[in-house]
Order: structure tokens, then sequence, then C-alpha cells
């Protein structure tokens, strides 16, 4: 099924004199802001350029193998947006600017926003849903108790942007900057509401019930837009509205947060056929929450402490790390798992599941792929040399990473035997002295069968 890449295919040269903006235009902005734009559209303050400027800038300044290399759990295929909004009038003069990116891992902070002056005198707010990193997934957590800097950093970003610029706004993101949305056009001044006049929430979470209580959110809740797919959990968690529409996916499980995902038909998001969120994904959400609201905030802030602390001493900076199965990281995360207090233990050990568990159970496929891929990798067979200067590619990028899987199993393989060829000798003969014991074991319970 089409997503909405293929909508940029097909509504790309339609201008917005033609065709007004609709749901799909407000994703394809959302997810614009996960892209790593430094280097490539302004500063607040420094102006702005066109899309159709910044997206070879894009390229030249990262390099075709570093943006093939960018892993993104929440959009696969980000990086060939700014080529396709460039590539067709409709997004090609808008102008990009005001683009900001902070990481902070001591105030557990991950911000990043952009602006999109569209052609029809509307100014876009994208912020930034949760990257990579595990500083964004920290803030995610600690959303669930307190305002966090992520939050209050976008309501000045939007009021800050307001003043820079005249017409009417909307702001929007998918995942944390669905939140940062609503939350930022709930706090803005009120000039600032005043000119609000959409906002696109994709499946975003809510808010903490204390946090929400002091949010001015009646002044905007009839502005909100909340896509969610099928089986959401993350626009589930603590408290939300009702959802505009249920979109169908093409993926399963956690994987449709993912909104590459999304179905896309026309100038519209598919409608899944129910408009319920499935039963297992309510229940998983469920069980999520009623930990949230039961646990004191001084239990959750320890627990997230003692998560983040272990994954840190592991040497675990982001998800994909966390998900790639790398058995001495694991290792090391168990490791500091047991040094918690039991109760500590329980509920990290839930909160690794939650984070990880479901992606990697829906990865299945690709680690099957990737253990083809290592096969031909020591066969010499996957060498794919980039044309740095022809346009990104979706199967190029999907070529290339499945050939940086296959090299990074190599060398978790290499890494868990040890440095020194005396290291994988001992480990290689402990491991195959204990596949023999195996066998041996098999045998003996086939014959007593």
């Amino acid at each position: 099924m089409a997503n909405y890449l293929d909508y940029l295919d097909w509504y790309g040269d339609l201008g917005l004199d033609q065709t007004p903006f609709n749901e799909v235009d407000a994703l394809v902005l959302a997810n614009l802001s996960y892209v790593d734009l430094a280097g490539a559209v302004p500063a607040p303050g420094e102006g702005s350029v066109s899309c159709a400027e910044a997206a070879p800038a894009y390229q030249s300044v990262n390099g075709k193998a570093s943006l093939y290399s960018t892993p993104s759990f929440s959009d696969p295929v980000v990086e060939l947006v700014p080529q396709k909004m460039a590539a067709g009038r409709r997004f090609a003069g808008a102008r990009l600017g005001n683009y900001v990116a902070e990481l902070d891992a001591a105030t557990a902070e991950q911000f990043a926003a952009l602006t999109i002056e569209l052609s029809d005198g509307t100014v876009y707010v994208s912020f930034r849903g949760t990257d990579d990193t595990l500083v964004g997934w920290h803030e995610n957590f600690d959303m669930s108790y307190e305002v966090v800097p992520a939050q209050t950093r976008a309501v000045r970003y939007l009021d800050e942007v307001a003043a820079r610029t005249e017409g009417p706004i909307m702001v929007g993101g998918h995942s944390k900057g669905g939140n940062l949305a609503v939350f930022a056009a709930a706090l803005a001044k009120p000039r600032t509401r005043e000119r609000i006049a959409r906002i696109w929430d994709m499946d975003g979470p809510g808010f903490d019930r204390k946090v929400i209580a002091g949010l001015e959110y009646a002044q905007v809740e009839d502005r909100v837009a909340l896509y969610v797919p099928t089986f959401d959990i993350v626009g589930q968690l603590l408290c939300r509205q009702e959802p505009t529409k249920v979109v169908a996916s093409s993926a399963r499980g956690m994987m449709q947060h993912s909104s590459a995902s999304w179905e896309v038909l026309g100038g519209r998001l598919v409608a899944a056929e129910r408009q319920e969120i499935d039963p297992s994904a309510l229940a998983y959400s469920k069980d999520f929450n009623e930990w949230f609201h039961d646990a004191s905030d001084a239990t959750r802030a320890q627990v997230f402490q003692e998560f983040f602390g272990a994954l840190a001493a592991s040497r675990i900076q982001t998800l994909t790390q966390l998900c790639s199965g790398n058995p001495r990281m694991l290792l090391d995360l168990l490791r500091h798992i047991l040094t918690l207090e039991p109760t500590a233990q329980r509920y990290v050990v839930s909160l690794v599941i939650a984070l990880a568990g479901s992606y990697i159970g829906e990865y299945t496929d690709i680690i099957g792929k990737s253990a083809k891929g290592l096969i031909d990798h020591l066969r010499g067979k996957d060498r794919l040399v980039l044309d740095p200067d022809a346009p990104l590619s979706a199967e190029e990028l999907s070529a290339y990473r499945r050939q940086l899987s296959s090299r990074r199993a190599l060398d978790d393989i290499l890494d868990f035997l040890g440095e020194t060829r005396a290291e994988r000798l001992r480990t290689a003969t402990v491991l195959a002295v204990a596949a023999s014991m195996a066998v041996i074991a098999l045998r003996l319970i086939g014959r007593r069968r």
C-alpha cells in the first residue's frame, strides 16, 4: 500500500492553490523535523532557504553514506523527504528556517524544530519526535510525571516564531513531537494562540493528569487533530483525547507507530475499517498507565534513573544498540540490572521489554536477512559502491543498510569472541565444547524416547 512518500510523487506538482493543504501534507511536514538539517537550513534569526535549495545542501553537507547509515526507528525512510519535497512545486518553494536541534544528556533534553513557510501564507511549525538517542527516550518517561525541558522549550520556540512571522500558524509533530505541538499551543501567549489554525498530533503521547490540569487545553482542544494507528501504544499513554482518525497501517504491532507504514490514498490517510484501537494494544497501554498512575513520582523517577543508568554503564546510547542483540552489551546490561534491589530490577526489566521487546519481535525477518547478509559479506558479495552525486534512492538506502547490518553482525561476533587471538581461541573452544555437550544430550534424550 502507498505511503506519504508515494503521495509526494503523486501530488508533488500540484500547488496548494490547486489542491489545498491536507492531512497527508501535515504528516509530511511533521516528519521533516526528524531530518538532521544542520548546515542546510538556517538557525533562528538567520533567514530561510527554499526547500529546493535545502535538499541538495542536506545531501552535500552530510554525504550519502552518512545519511544512509543513520538509524531511525520512527521512520526508516525519512532521509528521502527533503529530496521528495524539492522535486515538485507543491513544496519546492516553501521556505525552511528557524532550525534548532539540541541534545543534553545531563538534563535528559532532546529537542528539535523548524518552520516551513508555505505558498498559501501559512507557517507550519514542526516539532521533532523522539529520535534514536536514549536521551530522548529518557525524557519521554520523565514526561509521565513532570513537565520536561523539551516541552518548556517548545513553548518558547513557538512564541519566538510567532513574533518573527505573520499569517496563520499550524503546529505539528509525530510521536513526542505531537505532544510538544499540543503543549506549546496550549501554553503559548494569547496572541500566538489566536493565530493557530490547526494542531496536527500524529500519534503523540498524552499528559500526566497533574500536568494537563495546568494547561490551557480547553483553549485549543477544538483545533487538535489526533491520528493514531490501529495498534496504538504511544498515543494511548497517559491522558488522551479521542483520536480524529484511526489510520490503517501496513506494519504489525508496535511498528505501526512508524508513520511511514500509514496507508495513503490520494490526499488522505486511509481510515482503518474499524475505528477502534486493537484490544491487545489497549491492554498493554492500560497496564503501563496503571503503573504510571499508581507509582509515586519519587518511585518513577528512581526507576527511570536506575534504568537509564544501567544502559549508560553498559555503553548503550541508542535504541538501535539496545535492540541490536549485541551479546556483550546485553550481558553488561544484565550484570548491571542484577546489582539493583529486587523491586527496581522488576520495573527495569519491564521497561527493557516495553522499549525493546516489541521492536525485536517485529524485526525477526530483518534478522534473518542480516544472517544471509553476513554470509554474503564473508563471501565478499555485498560490496555496494555509492555514487555520492546521484540522488538518494529508497532501493539504494535499503541495500546499503542491509550491508551495514551484516558488517555490524560480524563485528558483534568478533567483539564477543574477544580482542586477541588467544581470547578468541578460548571462547571458540568453550562454545565448541558447549555445542558438543548439547548435541550429546539431545542424542541421549532421543534414545530414551
